[in-house]
């Protein structure tokens, strides 16, 4: 539930089970909490609780996604991620700290790519072969020419 100011605060019950985050009972994880997405943007701040960091490595930004990404915080990690990057000339989005991603997770990222592709910002995706996101990603025909295996491929590929 939200406090006066807007901000979601930790402990209040306005998910629809009662949680603080709507998560079902017995997912792992805190919730999410808004941030001011604009005051902690670049170079290693974290955003979207803790679920976001995006820094600069050879001309491109990289956005590195930690923990769960699903309907409980896809909208602020859409919203804490466009905003860090408003001035991208490159995008790497790092889902290799991603734990879970459910259908909202992959239409996040879906309208993550497509943002980066209308700011004619080249933007690569990394899901480490064998992992359960990969295998999400291969399973349902994901932009299959976007997706690489290691940052580094990544970056190679956006500064060649």
């Amino acid at each position: 539930m939200a406090g006066p100011d807007g901000q979601c605060r930790p402990g209040t019950r306005d998910g629809a089970d009662g949680t603080g985050d709507g998560r079902p009972r017995g997912r792992s994880g805190r919730g999410y909490e808004r941030v001011d997405a604009t005051r902690a943007q670049r170079d290693g701040q974290v955003t979207a609780a803790n679920r976001v960091t995006v820094g600069s490595e050879r001309s491109c930004e990289v956005v590195r996604l930690r923990g769960d990404v699903d309907h409980g915080n896809a909208e602020l990690v859409e919203r804490d991620v466009l905003t860090a990057t408003r001035a991208a000339v490159g995008v790497v989005i790092d889902l290799t700290g991603v734990t879970f991603l459910d259908s909202a997770g992959l239409r996040c990222l879906d309208r993550l790519v497509t943002a980066f592709l209308n700011r004619q910002a080249p933007v690569l995706v990394v899901a480490p072969d064998g992992g359960v996101v990969r295998f999400t990603l291969d399973l349902i025909g994901f932009l299959p020419d976007l997706v690489v295996g290691t940052v580094d491929e990544a970056l190679t590929q956006l500064t060649a």
